[in-house]
């Protein structure tokens, strides 16, 4: 079991338990109240009601709706996962910003608790504010802080497309899904610029405002309490000397739990004023080249450093769970038991490292202000593309660390695309058109006569941002007209991944996995009556994709599908498939078929090792092709490759 999974397992025990001990202890007391309270202790009891049933309604929704709060370079979240879930995304995403606001109606509940018990040692103070009616204000104030910070988190820290592809590879290699799958409500802290520069952002710091007033408003109610509560102040019994002493104690504590929170922002604000920033000189990088561009690092203070390090690292990895069933001897009888068994692989496609800047002549100091450190590594000619799949991931990214004596190293990672050079002139067979036949006697029981659907595409390979031309014949020899034609295109992606062979209970520890989805659709409503014919027409826009590729644990492949439907109750669908292969530079009009080059290409081979895997295909890259081909369409986002393309 993964160490992050084991940590979750133990805090959600440790939720379990407070939750539980939460719900219990203050059930105790409201019985108590009610059953065992004084008669003199008067609106006090009903405070202490509200209270405690605020504290077992929080307790219970935080086992049962199970929010995460996970961090995330500059992010700070709430989220919960809903994709299984009742509710849509929308609304359980202000779920949980309900249930960030209970936390601050919490806080205030402990402020007018605070308050009333005040009160209930000075008369004056009583009898100005929180005496008869004016006691209601007491149960209003955690309201309107609820709601207060309900609708600065609705408005200011909503998730949207930019902040579902920050977050997505970290979800996907902390929690082993999409972005998309849950309700997030994201405190970002800044944003990041293609100049390098960081920009703060505007939905935070109006929040935090927010906050700092609220602890403004706090504290001096806090000096107030301690001004009105000094002996020359207050005229009080000396029975009550006890509760006054416990009262300044307690308000001591408080204020210098405040300035010791206060003093604890210097470590955020470490965060936010000493921040690196990746930038990359282009957004793409071909297989073959070099990956170049900068860290860009800013302080405002001096820094003690030892050295600055950036690394390259790039690789294929796939890893799922399965459930397995056991048996096992348990007294003399035999027990059936469920194993779950993790499978995973990874293979390295690029590694490097290269010191960036150390420390000379004794001196380990970074001076305030904007350091610079650009930064180049070759690519090998063979590495497969950047690819998002549910299984697995082929991910290239920079690293780069500060090393800092007595203190944490300051890391920062950031992930770049690699599109190979997949010109689909050099496939002798890419441009030659394809025919497929389907014949069917529709009608289940009762036969209603032959359909027969011929379908005919210009060529097998084409490029992302090409429309794709199919043409269908139908022949309707049946009583039943024909009405729909629809195509899609779907992705299939391969898994390959093998399990530690010490606790393996088979002699095969090698498994393979499937995924498939469809990445685009189309469809036209027709009329072909009975026993006639008719030619129509779709026309196939490929969305940005991944390339085909096969690397040993990872391989994509494309299937375009064109189905015919009849008005018949069962059996009434014609069905054909074709094999596509999706490159990056289209083929050029009425190109004569090149051959494949036996001849090794030129570009430089990067740092490879005999530990490396051969070249994810086998046909030689070449140039980009003239520009009459048209440009080819840029790679795809992990977002762009989950959607579905609708014509």
């Amino acid at each position: 079991m993964c160490e992050h999974v084991l940590w979750r397992n133990i805090v959600n025990y440790f939720k379990y338990t407070c939750s539980g001990c939460a719900t219990i202890f203050n059930i105790v007391l409201i019985s108590l109240v009610i059953f065992r309270s004084p008669k003199s202790l008067g609106a006090y009891k009903y405070l202490m009601i509200y209270i405690s049933a605020f504290d077992i309604f929080y307790s219970v929704w935080d086992v049962v709706w199970k929010p995460v709060v996970y961090s995330y370079g500059s992010a700070f979240t709430v989220f919960r996962h809903c994709k299984d879930s009742f509710f849509s995304r929308e609304l359980s995403f202000y779920m949980v910003v309900a249930y960030c606001a209970c936390f601050t109606f919490s806080l205030a509940c402990f402020g007018v608790h605070f308050v009333y018990r005040y009160g209930s040692l000075n008369n004056e103070f009583r009898e100005k504010y929180i005496n008869g009616k004016k006691m209601c204000v007491l149960f209003i104030v955690p309201i309107v802080y609820g709601c207060w910070w309900f609708a600065i988190s609705a408005t200011m820290f909503h998730f949207d497309d930019f902040t579902d592809e920050y977050l997505n590879i970290g979800f996907h290699e902390d929690f082993y899904y999409d972005t998309k799958e849950a309700a997030i409500m994201v405190i970002l802290f800044y944003w990041p610029s293609n100049d390098g520069k960081l920009h703060p952002n505007w939905k935070t710091l109006t929040a935090m405002a927010n906050v700092w007033f609220m602890s403004v408003k706090s504290t001096r109610n806090n000096d107030f309490i301690e001004f009105t509560s000094s002996p020359s102040n207050v005229e009080h019994k000396p029975d009550d000397d006890i509760n006054y002493n416990l009262l300044n104690y307690l308000s001591h504590i408080l204020w210098r739990t405040k300035l010791f929170l206060f003093h604890s922002t210097r470590v955020t604000s470490d965060f936010i004023m000493n921040t690196f920033t990746i930038v990359f000189d282009q957004p793409e990088f071909t297989t073959g080249q070099n990956v170049t561009g900068r860290a860009v690092f800013q302080t405002s203070v001096a820094i003690n450093a030892c050295y600055l390090k950036i690394c390259i690292h790039g690789a294929a990895h796939t890893k799922w769970n399965e459930s397995e069933q056991r048996h096992r001897d348990c007294n003399g009888t035999s027990e059936c038991y469920t194993e779950t068994v993790q499978y995973a692989s990874e293979i390295n496609y690029v590694s490097g490292e290269t010191i960036a800047w150390s420390a000379k002549n004794g001196t380990n100091t970074l001076q305030p202000g904007n350091h610079i450190f650009p930064f180049s590594f070759p690519l090998p000619v063979d590495c497969p593309p950047s690819y998002e799949g549910f299984h697995g991931h082929i991910r290239y990214s920079i690293r780069v660390e500060l090393d800092r004596p007595w203190n944490f190293n300051k890391k920062e990672r950031e992930y770049f695309k690699v599109v190979p050079n997949f010109d689909l002139n050099y496939l002798p067979y890419g441009n030659t058109p394809i025919m497929q036949k389907d014949v069917k006697d529709i009608g289940a029981i009762f036969k209603k006569g032959i359909v027969t659907m011929t379908v005919t595409i210009p060529k097998q390979a084409v490029a992302s941002g090409e429309a794709l031309p199919i043409t269908i014949d139908i022949d309707n020899c049946s009583k039943r007209p024909a009405y729909c034609v629809r195509a899609e295109l779907k992705q299939n992606s391969h898994y390959n991944a093998s399990r530690n062979s010490l606790f393996s209970h088979s002699s095969c520890h090698d498994h393979h996995k499937d995924d498939s989805k469809r990445v685009a659709e189309t469809r036209k409503n027709i009329k072909i009556t009975a026993r006639t014919h008719g030619r129509e027409q779709l026309m196939m826009k490929i969305p940005k994709l991944a390339p085909s590729f096969q690397c040993p644990i990872i391989g994509v492949e494309y299937c375009l599908s064109v189905k015919l439907d009849t008005e018949t109750s069962l059996n009434n669908t014609l069905h054909c498939e074709f094999n596509l292969i999706i490159g990056t530079v289209p083929i050029i009009h009425n190109a004569i078929p090149i051959a494949v080059s036996s001849v090794a290409p030129t570009a430089p081979p990067g740092d490879r090792t005999e530990s490396m895997p051969p070249p994810y295909f086998s046909l030689t890259p070449t140039a980009q092709s003239n520009d009459s081909a048209g440009p080819s369409a840029p790679p795809p986002t992990y977002d762009e490759a989950m959607a579905v393309t609708k014509i």
